[in-house]
């Protein structure tokens, strides 16, 4: 079995993770998914719904909620589904704004 080492926090927002939770019951609002991201220093989490995973509402959830408020990190992570989210985010026109993946 591989060792496992814990990966470094060095601050407030340095490292993010992302994921979506769903399918889920549609709401009201057509919103079938929540986008989860997580802060890993205080862990705290912001909650956003919507109603796919590959909506343009995920970028707008990402910049207004994370972003916006806590600045950018030094590190997001995701698994494998949330490749969606980050093709999304760190997509070709959006490379003028100085975000690498």
């Amino acid at each position: 079995m591989p060792e496992l080492h814990p990966l470094p926090i060095m601050g407030l927002g340095y490292r993010w993770s992302l994921d979506f939770a769903g399918p889920l019951p549609l709401t009201v609002r057509q919103h079938l998914y929540v986008l989860v991201m997580v802060e890993h220093f205080f862990e705290w989490i912001e909650l956003v719904a919507l109603p796919n995973k590959a909506s343009e509402g995920t970028v707008y959830a990402f910049f207004d909620r994370m972003l916006s408020h806590f600045g950018a990190p030094a590190k997001v992570l995701t698994d494998q589904d949330g490749e969606e989210c980050v093709a999304q985010v760190w997509s070709p026109e959006r490379s003028s704004w100085g975000l690498r993946y």
